[in-house]
């Protein structure tokens, strides 16, 4: 199908502001209180998560009646069919939940990722709108990457005069998992970031502001479709473990392997065999 990303990017800043605005209306008191429920990605449902996904699935179904119709595939509800098989959007209405329900100043974001197609590969539009900081990060499939506005190119690879990676994002930061992938990182890497939120540890390597990025645990397509548009369009490398094409990851909401970006092959490399050290937590 033929899709009108400046169309649908439209409609995802707009269904973003919905889900911040429903956010907003939750005292900090109340922000860490769940529904009881389990979302389809397997996580406990934050009460502010079905508030956030209810305020995009109303912006999404006016446009569907209004004449875009689409398949939704959201973390907490599951597929929701608006019309049409395509497009289909996969939805996170809180990137780093654990962080937004402890107040606002924790990095958290929507994310929403627009395909014509059934895999990540098929991918063409992504926004991931950080509710912390306010930033917008966005993608077009061949349109390039931007942050705020600003044109997001291919950024340099820093490393110490050593040879070690300045900056590595990490992700699934629990220390059972960290600890057998120092093997490997404690001579590979400078320094450590995690921010708790996959997209944006994504959009931060797409602006150069770490050098490559993991998670030492599973990964959803659902928490890395728009940020994976990010890193591609500005000239970075992406793979679910171990390196199946894009085009046989699904758009759904199951745990797969875990993911690793960065800028060269070579780094690639140093954090497959850092993954390969981690075990499943027994706990």
């Amino acid at each position: 199908m033929t899709l009108d990303r400046a169309r649908w990017l439209e409609v995802a800043r707009e269904a973003a502001a919905a889900a911040e605005q429903a956010i907003e209306r939750f005292a900090p008191d109340e922000r860490r209180g769940y529904t009881g429920d389990t979302g389809v990605g397997g996580d406990a449902t934050l009460s502010i998560d079905a508030a956030a996904e209810q305020a995009i699935i109303d912006v999404l179904t006016r446009h569907a009646a209004a004449g875009l119709p689409c398949t939704v595939v959201s973390e907490e509800r599951g597929e929701v069919d608006l019309g049409a098989p395509t497009p289909r959007l996969l939805v996170d209405p809180i990137d780093g939940s654990l962080n937004a329900g402890r107040g606002p100043a924790g990095h958290h974001a929507v994310s929403i990722a627009v395909a014509s197609g059934p895999s990540v590969a098929d991918v063409e539009v992504g926004l991931v709108y950080d509710l912390s900081t306010k930033q917008s990060w966005w993608a077009t499939a061949g349109g390039g990457a931007f942050q705020d506005g600003r044109a997001l190119g291919p950024q340099p690879e820093r490393r110490l005069p050593d040879g070690r990676l300045e900056l590595l994002a990490i992700e699934a930061a629990d220390p059972i998992l960290m600890a057998p992938a120092m093997a490997v990182l404690t001579d590979e890497v400078r320094r450590i970031r995690a921010l708790g939120a996959i997209a944006l540890s994504l959009c931060q390597l797409a602006a150069g502001a770490v050098d490559a990025m993991l998670t030492l645990g599973p990964c959803r397509p659902v928490d890395a479709a728009a940020g994976q548009l990010l890193v591609r369009e500005s000239g970075g490398l992406l793979e679910w473990l171990p390196g199946e094409p894009l085009s046989d990851v699904p758009l759904d909401c199951e745990p797969r392997t875990a993911l690793v970006a960065a800028r060269t092959s070579e780094t690639l490399e140093t954090l497959r065999a850092a993954v390969a050290h981690v075990a499943p937590p027994s706990r």
